[in-house]
């Protein structure tokens, strides 16, 4: 592999180093061979941005080397201007505005880091999420979730953010959401230039205790009326489709929302497995679970009230 080629859905040799051409912005620099005509300036794997961006990492004890191999199931690509993490048929991108930026691959997904140059306290990321997804706050940080009739589905999670000056001091840093677009600001003053910046993408949730995937969250309540739905139930429902499903009584319109989701192959795939966990499970019916759904977990999870709806 030469110098600088970035593996597809996996690691690479070289740290991916981007940047944008003051002649055209929009083209940018992937340090691919196949990418080198778009008109672009690479960085070269021993420049000062390399130093940058693995310096910082260093600064704030994140290893700066990319994963060697992937969590099952999970993607990673570097396309364009835009880094994305995937799991299965889902996948979530983060497109940086910075002039420069560069990634890390991770084992759960990516991390993206611009560099803000002098005299600027932001930058702004666009995010691209599945149809239907929406980010909701988590901490200092987002997940990206469906709804699935007054349950949730969490299908990633951008961590809290983290930001390293000239210096490799950390410098305090928030997001701010307007629409699509993530914008991470600097506050503070004593600053030195150039600052790094970073959202993380990771696919399910970062530290999930059944790893990367997607979680379906439901309070105590609905696990037990769900749980009570067998296969041949739902499969006699799913005749006529997800709309067939959301005429179920009870919880119809949970099962509609969730089949919009997956689809109805993998829905019934899928359902002995998870209403098994949830018939040998107990549960409070105001408390938060979860469950691992993409693939199917072992076991049902209590989680903090928030994640649910």
């Amino acid at each position: 592999m030469t110098p600088g080629t970035v593996a597809v859905h996996g690691a690479r040799e070289e740290r991916n180093i981007i940047q944008r051409t003051p002649a055209s912005m929009v083209a940018l620099a992937l340090l691919t061979t196949t990418l080198l005509g778009l008109g672009a300036t690479p960085a070269n794997a021993t420049s000062a941005e390399d130093t940058l961006f693995d310096s910082a990492q260093l600064a704030v004890g994140l290893d700066p080397v990319d994963a060697q191999a992937l969590d099952q199931g999970v993607s990673v690509k570097v396309q364009n201007d835009e880094a994305v993490a995937g799991f299965g048929d889902f996948e979530v991108g983060i497109a940086p505005s910075a002039d420069v930026f560069s990634t890390t691959v991770l084992p759960a997904g990516i991390r993206v880091m611009s560099r803000i140059d002098d005299g600027a306290e932001s930058t702004d990321f666009r995010v691209d999420l599945p149809e239907g997804a929406t980010l909701i706050p988590r901490d200092r940080g987002y997940v990206a979730v469906i709804g699935a009739g007054g349950t949730r589905i969490a299908l990633a999670e951008i961590e809290e953010p983290w930001a390293v000056d000239a210096n490799g001091k950390t410098v305090h840093t928030s997001y701010r959401l307007d629409g699509d677009i993530l914008t991470q600001s600097l506050h503070g003053s004593d600053i030195a230039y150039p600052v790094v910046a970073d959202p993380t993408i990771t696919v399910g949730l970062a530290g999930a205790s059944e790893g990367p995937g997607a979680y379906w969250n439901m309070t105590g309540l609905q696990v037990k009326i769900i749980s009570a739905i067998t296969v041949s139930t739902l499969g006699t429902a799913l005749a006529g489709g997800c709309v067939g499903a959301g005429k179920m009584p009870s919880v119809g319109w949970i099962i509609q929302g969730l089949c919009s989701f997956v689809g109805v192959p993998t829905l019934q795939n899928i359902w002995g497995g998870v209403t098994s966990i949830f018939r040998n499970t107990s549960v409070q019916n105001t408390g938060c679970y979860q469950v691992k759904i993409a693939p199917v977990g072992m076991r049902l999870h209590k989680v903090d009230r928030s994640n649910c709806a």
